[in-house]
């Protein structure tokens, strides 16, 4: 799957913004607990205000929304949440050093849930596992 975006910053005061981006994690439905976190980091694309205040992250420099492919494969079937939180670093002078956008620390504001099924190819393999099984129980039984 792809996630990215934009993110447009403010800077106040003597706190300068030093970096942007995005934060991500999935989990089983029924877990309490996320897998590992994983970072994408964003690079600066614009200011966008004649003093420098406003200004634009992304993943890609050119100023374009770009996204990142993120891989689940090594998910098993099954039913998932998929959640993202943006993030805003700092040089800490007035501020914090990072300012998440994570719904004061429950990451699930922005949630996808998806469901993970397996491949035709798997189907295959334990359809055809059934009939050996089949084939081999039926041949014991008339012997």
């Amino acid at each position: 799957i792809s996630i990215g975006g934009q993110i447009k910053t403010y800077k106040y005061g003597g706190t300068d913004v030093t970096g942007a981006g995005l934060w991500y994690s999935t989990k089983e439905e029924d877990s309490t607990n996320y897998t590992s976190w994983k970072h994408i980091s964003y690079a600066h694309q614009a200011n966008l205000n004649f003093d420098n205040t406003d200004q634009q992250w992304g993943r890609d420099p050119s100023n374009s929304i770009s996204f990142t492919s993120i891989s689940l494969s090594d998910l098993s079937a099954g039913n998932y949440h998929l959640s993202v939180y943006a993030y805003v670093a700092t040089n800490a002078f007035e501020a914090y050093s990072t300012i998440p956008d994570d719904n004061s620390g429950n990451p699930n504001k922005y949630r996808a849930t998806f469901t993970v099924v397996p491949e035709p190819s798997s189907f295959a393999l334990i359809g055809s596992l059934f009939t050996l099984l089949f084939v081999a129980l039926r041949r014991k039984v008339r012997i």
